[in-house]
This record gives C-alpha cells, structure tokens and sequence, in this order.
C-alpha cells in the first residue's frame, strides 16, 4: 500500500511508520535550521499528531515560505498551521 504524505509519494515501509510528536518536532526544528533563509530561533515548533505548528517572527515572506515548507518535507507531518508573522 502506497500512501501520499504532504504532496509527495512514499512507499509502503514509510506508510506503516508511527512517529513521535518528538520526533517530528526535532525533525522539523533540523530541517528549519539547515535553511540559510531561516533564522532557527525565531521559530517555536510545536507539534500534536502529527499537527505542526510554527509560531514566531521571521525577516521576510520568502523564510516563512521557506519554514513551512521544511514543516511538510518532515516524515509524520499531516498538516501544517502557519502562524509565522514577517517582522
């Protein structure tokens, strides 16, 4: 069984993973730092079942855009609620 996370395909192995609200969150807060048009600590990630939630002030619409986009790229993620605000 094939499934579709966050516009991209997986494979029936990544399907049947079970991750962590923690695990998500580090993965999330990872990837926002591995972006250089983020600046990592103006980003609180908060993450329920697999519901993230950024919160925070970032220097412009492209680091938001940016952020939310390494949210969805995280294995686990179902959905993303920006609540990112350009300073």
């Amino acid at each position: 069984m094939e499934g579709n996370i966050n516009s991209r395909m997986i494979g029936p192995a990544e399907a049947s993973i079970v991750r962590t609200s923690e695990q998500i969150q580090s993965d999330v807060e990872s990837l926002i730092a591995e972006n250089d048009a983020v600046r990592p600590k103006n980003v609180k990630v908060e993450v329920a079942g697999g519901v993230v939630t950024l919160s925070g002030r970032l220097e412009s619409d492209f680091a938001v855009e940016q952020s939310v986009r390494a949210a969805k790229d995280a294995l686990g993620v179902v959905e993303v609620k920006n609540h990112l605000e350009v300073a």
